[in-house]
């Protein structure tokens, strides 16, 4: 399908366009992010591949990427959420079915005054006195030697 750049570009974002098409004339190719105009005349996030074919014309490739923006925000907001967690928690130690540390909190550190690089990776039951070690979880893995 044949279409000019102006036709899905916001009129807010066509003053790029001299520009994206000297990169283009200059390299050969370009990749950027936009905003582009929906059918429905909404704007949507959009990645556009061009490469310059040298005979004055120029193909390109558009992706809608809201599904992308969505997932990075959801992300972003996992991630923040996370860390509030960790950061406001009392000491969390995180094991794996191998009785390995896999998550060391800062309160941790504190709890066991060890650093978190020291313990990850290894079994949990060193960090308790031999006469408090209690059999490991059913489902737990034997620990290596």
């Amino acid at each position: 399908m044949l279409f000019r750049s102006a036709d899905f570009v916001s009129e807010a974002r066509r003053g790029r366009i001299p520009e994206i098409v000297a990169e283009l004339v200059d390299t050969g190719w370009s990749r950027y992010q936009t905003r582009a105009l929906h059918g429905d005349g909404s704007e949507v996030p959009l990645e556009v591949t061009a490469i310059a074919l040298g005979d004055g014309t120029f193909h390109g490739l558009c992706r809608d990427m809201t599904a992308w923006v969505e997932a990075e925000q959801a992300l972003a907001t996992s991630e923040a959420r996370y860390a509030s967690i960790l950061g406001s928690a009392e000491a969390i130690i995180t094991v794996n079915r191998q009785q390995r540390i896999l998550l060391f909190t800062h309160a941790a550190e504190v709890m066991f005054g060890l650093a978190a690089p020291k313990v990850l990776g290894t079994a949990p039951h060193n960090l308790i006195p031999t006469p408090f070690h209690a059999a490991p979880h059913p489902t737990a893995e034997p620990v290596p030697p």
